[in-house]
């Protein structure tokens, strides 16, 4: 009798095991296409909602990304006051903010990251970092592919945990970090490859 009990008692862990390898290797799995498609990805435009953690007050912003070939340009679309300040820059170059003819080129050796420049700097974790965590959870009603990133940002960390949608890859929603202190979060309401 006790035989039967330690056999049935094996049967259920090595199921467990099973079911929980299973588990592993669709993660593995989802994360591995959604790194491709980011090492890959050539275009793409996207409208985000920024909440951006202030001193004193939370700002909300709506923001449109633009990437193509490793150039970038992120432009305030709301607030109204604020509409049409804009950052560009490119993977291998510096930043330059501009509003109205005027261009500030920004010193990249600052270790203060602005919410504009955190949307650029989370491409580059997608594009190729080693991530620190991830796992299936829940985001915006749906299943999503939790990952967290960090990497060093001239003398900080920058981190973020990203929710990305496993059928199509896009992402969901941002938190972004540096040093611990929330700088942003970011909800995609428009993703599109162009």
């Amino acid at each position: 009798m006790a035989l039967k009990k330690f056999f049935c008692v094996q049967m259920v862990l090595i199921f467990c095991l099973i079911l929980l390898s299973s588990c592993s290797s669709e993660t593995d799995q989802t994360l591995s296409v959604i790194e491709n498609f980011y090492t890959t990805l050539e275009t793409f435009s996207a409208r985000v909602r920024a909440q951006v953690q202030l001193s004193d007050r939370v700002q909300d912003y709506v923001l449109d990304w633009e990437y193509s070939h490793g150039s970038y340009t992120v432009t305030v679309a709301e607030p109204e006051a604020l509409a049409g300040i804009c950052i560009s820059g490119s993977e291998d170059s510096g930043l330059t903010f501009s509003y109205d003819a005027v261009t500030l080129a920004v010193d990249p050796t600052g270790n203060v990251i602005s919410p504009l420049e955190a949307l650029c700097e989370i491409l580059k974790d997608w594009r190729g970092n080693i991530p620190d965590e991830y796992g299936f959870e829940q985001c915006q009603d749906q299943n999503a592919l939790a990952v967290s990133y960090s990497h060093p940002h001239e003398g900080s960390t920058f981190s973020q945990r990203v929710w990305f949608d496993p059928l199509s890859c896009f992402p969901l929603y941002v938190e972004a970090y540096s040093d611990g202190a929330m700088i942003a979060d970011f909800e995609f309401l428009l993703f599109q490859l162009q």
